[in-house]
């Protein structure tokens, strides 16, 4: 199997820091590991570019590794997972595109 290209968005890549930047306000420790744990998540669609579920909503597909869900797109042509956005299970979703 061919290994897909990961691809963030400027959005998530802007989330990912803010989360990181919430968790070590109470332990930097704790921070990077959660970091390297959610990454190690997304790495993931690098070899498995289908996995997730879909998002009827706008078209996308998630994953979800607590308490985020991490919205990607697949572009099979190109071989590249697009990571759209990341969001926290208690926040209001508005549609992503």
């Amino acid at each position: 199997m061919k290994s897909y290209k990961i691809s963030y968005s400027s959005e998530a890549k802007a989330i990912l820091e803010e989360i990181e930047t919430l968790i070590a306000a109470d332990s930097p420790r704790i921070a990077l590991a959660f970091i390297d744990e959610l990454e190690n998540k997304i790495e993931l669609l690098s070899s498995f570019p289908d996995l997730g579920a879909p998002d009827s909503t706008n078209g996308l597909f998630f994953i979800y590794h607590k308490p985020y869900y991490i919205y990607h797109s697949v572009d099979h042509n190109n071989q590249t997972v697009n990571i759209i956005s990341i969001w926290h299970g208690a926040r209001a979703f508005y549609n992503l595109k």
